[in-house]
């Protein structure tokens, strides 16, 4: 933290004031003993003494106590950033950064976390701002000895760059993901943001062939040690990227008017976690566009079984049921629908 490095500084230059005293009290008191004889000397060494303590001491308080509120916003936007509140994050973030300036590991975040909030944020105004930020960040701070992730970050970076200001960020980002992928070919984190840098132009044959390679090098459930009990923590890890991967992947075979291989990949996200109400929602709906009512149907009422106290699940059972003429059905649910929500009409 900046507050330890400005107090070791702080105790070096107290030891080098104390051996220029130890210096003058044992080979220069008799050049400037004039100055004792003045009777002041001693006294004004006293004064400046205190003087320089007094400053140092206010200058680290409130060095220190900066740092205290910038841990405080830091946090405070640490917790917006997982209640989804991006706007709020991204001030905090500022808070933070202007109360602690060398603090690189707030800087770092920061740009990690607001380039993911980019698509989930409409204001134009925040989506400029961000990437103004993203680019003085990688102007003022190119890479030299940037670590691996810290390469990931601005190839993500360059990446939301190509998308927001011009194209030929992409091809600067692609250079950075196909340098890291081949010193260190088995790191899911680049292909997932691969896969995300070609769905972002709207490539997604290419994102599928990156998103597929990165579930290669994922732990496999056929592999024998999967699932011993001292690997459990190792497979959720493995089990989220999954999750992660597929979703991306469903995404792109919907865009490639490919439903049938979308089902299968949100069918494999609910075999990890068969609690995602999303995704029995998104199975429904692509079930419903293929006119395929009765898989509609029970996919809703799969989620409706998950979470019965939501009316927009007995809400789309009575229409998905009045589509297939059921109406004493279709009643049964929009009653139940009404009973939960009593603004229906």
């Amino acid at each position: 933290m900046t507050s330890f490095s400005v107090t070791e500084t702080s105790v070096y230059f107290w030891m080098y004031v104390a051996l220029l005293l130890i210096i003058y009290n044992r080979y220069c008191h008799q050049t400037f003993s004039f100055f004792e004889q003045l009777g002041k000397a001693r006294n004004i060494m006293i004064v400046a003494l205190a003087a320089l303590i007094t400053f140092s001491l206010s200058y680290l308080a409130v060095l220190n106590f900066n740092s205290l509120r910038a841990d405080h916003h830091f946090f405070k936007a640490k917790l917006s950033f997982l209640e989804k509140r991006y706007i709020d994050m991204y001030g905090e973030y500022l808070k933070a950064l202007e109360l602690n300036r060398f603090e690189k590991y707030y800087q770092r975040m920061f740009v990690s976390e607001i380039i993911d909030s980019l698509s989930y944020v409409n204001s134009e105004e925040y989506k400029k701002q961000v990437v103004e930020y993203i680019r003085n960040y990688i102007t003022l701070d190119k890479p030299r000895h940037f670590d691996y992730f810290e390469y990931l970050k601005i190839a993500r970076a360059y990446s939301v760059m190509g998308e927001y200001l011009e194209r030929g960020y992409y091809k600067m980002a692609e250079d950075i993901f196909s340098e890291l992928n081949a010193s260190s070919p088995f790191m899911p984190d680049v292909y997932k943001s691969w896969g995300k840098h070609y769905i972002a132009q709207k490539e997604y044959r290419k994102a599928v062939t990156i998103l597929r390679q990165g579930l290669t090098v994922l732990p496999s459930e056929t592999d024998p040690f999967y699932y011993d009990p001292g690997y459990i923590l190792n497979r959720r890890k493995a089990e989220e990227y999954k999750i992660s991967f597929h979703l991306l992947l469903a995404f792109c075979y919907q865009q490639r008017k490919d439903p049938k291989q979308a089902v299968e990949e949100y069918k494999k996200i609910l075999s990890y976690n068969p609690y995602l109400l999303q995704i029995y929602k998104n199975i429904a709906d692509i079930y419903y566009l293929d006119k395929n009512i009765s898989a509609a149907i029970k996919y809703n009422e799969r989620a409706l079984m998950l979470n019965p106290d939501n009316y927009q699940w007995h809400l789309n059972l009575y229409h998905l049921y009045r589509e297939k003429k059921e109406n004493s059905m279709a009643e049964r649910y929009l009653l139940a629908a009404k009973a939960l929500n009593s603004e229906l009409k």
